[in-house]
């Protein structure tokens, strides 16, 4: 589906629109021109607070949350002092900037809490030629190295000479340079690769349309970051773009299949999965009814099991191939990554071992999941995270199958992450054992 950034910001409801500019109650200030907008891209900061001159100009602006730009007075030693919302002594941020008149800013606040600080950008506002739109570029992700931004025609091989934006660092912002107006793509991958960690899908650019994009940490979804465009339009002046891909893996849980390679629409998403082991996730572009092959690696071309699925913008995925070779079946699982509550992780069950018995899941001596068969996947289920025993058990006896030393690998689960727990192998050549793996 095609975006264009005018036609759906109302759309769009996950960023926040921060109103600033000062109180009603405020002396009537002396403006000439002179203009800042901020954005709160610190990804473990609180709300904040943002005075200048200690003035409160925008109140408790969230994560990936910005203000359209105000009026603010010029001066060339202005006091700015940013706090965690509500309160007023031990600034996380505190400087002097400049402010020039008739002259428009932005005010990015970066980093992790402990080493927040304030990007401050001078934005060139001048009108861009007809038929193109002006873009500038913000590495805001404390996570990521350097990062390649290309802006193509949708499509187009990532085979440019250099991208369009070259090896940004955190905290780098480029000039602003103009974009062919219509239909784009915009692509990140890290410096000198071409396998995009982030991939807009096509977006409709606006002739005169005038935006910053902002590289941050991403709070969920197929990438590890996200995109935010600061833009001109008052009304809707931060905008997302989001990742339009979704993520997918294989598990490889038929005992005796050879190497397995997965292709969506004949194109090799995912290859070489050994038996009883599970790949990581990949990215796959969305789309309805998309045919889905699981081939052998060894044999190209040998299709061992092939159905069809419908893929969702930002949903995760996980293929299962069960059974013998000679049977294989091939189920979509859709997986549930949002996070749990502060101290516990949230794991789903599955019981991959074709010749095994009915089986209980046991965390701590306690049965969690039981009497589940071949082939059954539970829900997700909600537990203390931290160093845990886990058993499987032929199911109402105390006949233990797995232990924590064939669980690979051993489980320590962390606080506000998903697992799926799944039982492969065979009991009759003593293969059988069990996978932790983790849905992010």
């Amino acid at each position: 589906m095609k975006k264009t950034f005018i036609a759906v910001l109302l759309l769009l409801p996950i960023l926040v629109l921060i109103n600033g500019c000062g109180s009603d109650d405020d002396p009537a200030p002396v403006y000439t021109g002179t203009e800042v907008r901020v954005l709160n891209a610190s990804p473990d900061a609180p709300g904040l607070d943002v005075l200048i001159d200690e003035k409160t100009e925008w109140s408790d602006v969230p994560y990936e949350g910005g203000s359209a730009y105000c009026p603010v007075v010029e001066g060339q030693e202005k006091n700015l002092m940013v706090y965690a919302s509500g309160e007023t002594w031990s600034p996380l941020i505190e400087k002097t900037i400049s402010l020039e008149k008739d002259t428009p800013y932005s005010l990015i606040f970066v980093g992790f809490l402990h080493y927040i600080e304030a990007l401050q950008i001078t934005e060139d506002n001048t009108k861009p030629d007809s038929g193109h739109a002006k873009m500038r570029v913000v590495h805001a992700s404390p996570t990521e190295g350097a990062l390649d931004i290309y802006v193509t025609k949708p499509g187009e091989p990532l085979n440019l000479p250099q991208p369009t934006f070259p090896d940004m660092v955190f905290k780098d912002f480029s000039y602003s340079r103009q974009i062919d107006a219509g239909a784009c793509q915009i692509r990140i991958t890290r410096s000198g690769k071409t396998d995009p960690i982030f991939d807009s899908g096509t977006v409709t650019v606006n002739s005169g349309w005038i935006f910053t994009a902002v590289i941050m940490d991403a709070t969920g979804g197929v990438s590890p970051i996200n995109l935010v465009a600061l833009t001109d339009d008052s009304q809707n002046p931060v905008y997302p773009i989001p990742d339009e891909r979704a993520l997918v893996r294989l598990i490889n849980a038929s005992p005796d299949a050879p190497l397995l390679d997965v292709l969506f629409d004949n194109k090799e998403v995912i290859s070489g999965v050994p038996p009883k082991q599970a790949s990581g996730y990949q990215g796959v572009d969305k789309g309805e009814n998309r045919n889905v092959k699981i081939n052998n690696f060894e044999s190209k071309g040998q299709t061992l099991i092939e159905t069809t699925m419908s893929v969702k913008c930002g949903e995760s995925y996980t293929l299962l191939a069960l059974n013998y070779v000679h049977d294989i079946d091939l189920r979509v699982l859709d997986d549930d990554a949002a996070a749990p509550p502060a101290s516990y992780a949230k794991i789903r069950f599955i019981h991959a071992s074709p010749d095994a018995p009915r089986l209980d899941m046991l965390i701590d001596n306690k049965v969690v999941k039981a009497d589940m068969a071949f082939e059954d996947v539970s829900d997700y289920v909600v537990d203390w995270a931290g160093k845990r025993e886990f058993t499987v058990n032929k199911a109402g006896t105390h006949d233990t199958l797995i232990e924590n030393y064939n669980i690979f690998p051993t489980p320590d689960l962390e606080e506000k992450q998903v697992y799926t727990f799944v039982v492969v192998g065979e009991v009759n050549d003593n293969t059988i054992k069990a996978i932790l793996l983790l849905d992010d």
